[in-house]
This record gives structure tokens, sequence and C-alpha cells, in this order.
């Protein structure tokens, strides 16, 4: 089956979340709840600097960001980048196929196409979930220099067209 065919009924994948498109009333609730969250992580990274030092938070807030942040803007782009920005989830993310290191590293979220269908399927049953779905989705990726490797020739290529 091509990416235009049906998500599977409920019977046919593990826990489903039947998700509607939530609206701009969800959105800004989204965001008022990441303004706070990003608020109370700062609130405790001073309560932590007051109470036991800045060294602690040298290394336990601000070292992770800095060797994490790196490798995530690596990982994070092959998740949605050239996708759909449509509510269709067999189309609007994608699955990248990579190693075990990587899936348990990351908690199987590879099968990010997976993930956004059922949302309530937990990590550890994802691939599953993949091996029910894998001919519905509409992008599976082979790895992740590859997926970079043909966004730097597609970038290049659209740079050389002007």
């Amino acid at each position: 089956m091509g990416a235009n065919a049906a998500a599977p009924k409920p019977r046919e994948v593990m826990h489903l979340n039947t998700r509607s498109d939530a609206g701009g009333a969800a959105r800004t609730a989204l965001h008022l709840g990441l303004l706070a969250g990003g608020g109370a992580l700062v609130a405790a990274a001073l309560a932590d600097g007051a109470a036991f030092g800045w060294q602690a938070v040298l290394l336990f807030w601000v070292g992770p960001q800095l060797l994490g942040q790196p490798l995530l803007r690596l990982y994070l782009p092959t998740k949605h980048t050239g996708r759909t920005e449509d509510a269709n989830g067999l189309v609007n993310a994608r699955t990248m196929l990579t190693a075990a290191p990587v899936r348990l590293l990351v908690w199987n979220m590879p099968f990010h196409a997976e993930h956004h269908l059922y949302t309530l399927i937990p990590f550890h049953r994802l691939r599953d979930a993949h091996v029910l779905l894998r001919g519905r989705l509409g992008q599976v990726g082979t790895g992740y220099a590859r997926w970079h490797r043909d966004q730097i020739r597609a970038l290049r290529g659209a740079g050389a067209s002007r």
C-alpha cells in the first residue's frame, strides 16, 4: 500500500490514540506550557546553584547541554524535514532505520511515524508497530548519515539552479 492508504484500524496495531488536529487553542496552551516548563528549569538551575554551588550547575546543567545539543542538531531534523505539514501521520513524519544502539539510546524514536500515529504505544513496542505499518508509511529512511548527505546534495542543487 502507498502513503495515501488509510491508517490501520485499532485492532491492527497494539494501543491506539486516535488524535485529531488540536487547533489554535491547544497550540497556545502548548506554548504556554513550554514557557512555564522552561521557566521552571531555569528556576531549578538557580536553586541548584544557590544550594550546591555553581560547579553543580555547570556539571549537571550546562555540561550536558554542551555535549548533547550538537548531536541533537544532527538527529532531530530527520524527523519532519521535507515532510507534509498536514495531520496525516503516514506522511508527516519519517521513520529512520538505524542500528540497535541508536534505537536504544533514543528510546526507539527512529520509529517516529509510528510514534506519531499511535502515541500510546510504549517505546519498546514501536518496532512491532513498524512491522505492521511499514508498507503504509510515506517515507522510511535508511540512515542518518545518508539523510544528511542527501539534504546537503539537495541544498547544493537548489543553490546551483538559481
